[in-house]
């Protein structure tokens, strides 16, 4: 093989890698420092989630929050003010608390639509009932709440997250909100692309210039 067709192969492959990450890259949510959006209540009867997140008035994805005593109303315009790995907002105990890797777990697999109940069943099957129990499963794991009572499908969840093994938080970010008037609202759980995922976008697309490149000057 030449060296020209060489590079050409790499070339391609990284194309291909770039595609198909691509293809990936629906799970990161469209939000961004800045943004303006609006939280309506979902399925749930706790004080938690889910929630029904929108923006630009399109609906975007549910969500949770990872801290109580944090206070917002239904369709009030909250801004954006960081996309992090911690909750600065309140809640119960110190300020500026981590997210989990447990909690990270548990919605990456509620928006994989991963989690199951104790019957077998899909999460959306008796999905206020799931709710209340992820909610739950998230709160305890922020320090915002008690150990589910063994059992239960909040306790199940934990034992789930627990056993996963996560030593990191993938593309799970919290959300640090405020209101109208600059005050503190809630913090919201969202997915952001992971920086692998980018580097490959990345290289796939300019794999893909550089090929089309070649191809209109005939090399």
């Amino acid at each position: 093989m030449s060296r020209k067709s060489k590079k050409m192969t790499v070339w391609i492959v990284f194309a291909f890698i770039g595609i198909l990450v691509s293809g990936t890259m629906v799970y990161a949510d469209p939000i961004s420092v800045g943004s303006t959006i609006y939280l309506y209540n979902g399925p749930g009867t706790t004080n938690g989630g889910e929630f029904q997140l929108f923006l630009g008035g399109v609906y975007q994805f549910n969500t949770f929050c990872v801290e109580v005593n944090e206070f917002f109303s239904f369709g009030q315009p909250l801004t954006v003010a960081g996309i992090s790995n911690t909750a600065y907002w309140g809640g119960n105990g110190q300020t500026g608390d981590p997210l989990s890797y447990e909690t990270a777990y548990l919605y990456t697999m509620f928006r994989n639509g991963s989690l199951t109940r104790l019957d077998g069943s899909s999460y959306s099957s008796n999905q206020i009932d799931s709710a209340n129990a992820l909610q739950a499963a998230i709160w305890y794991f922020e320090g915002e709440g008690p150990m589910p009572a063994v059992g239960t499908l909040a306790y199940a969840w934990v034992i789930e997250a627990l056993a996963a093994g996560w030593t990191d938080i993938g593309n799970v970010r919290v959300l640090n909100l405020l209101n109208a008037s600059g005050g503190r609202a809630q913090d919201q759980l969202v997915l952001v692309p992971e920086p692998a995922t980018l580097l490959l976008l990345g290289s796939g697309l300019i794999g893909l210039g550089l090929l089309g490149r070649r191809k209109f000057r005939g090399v």
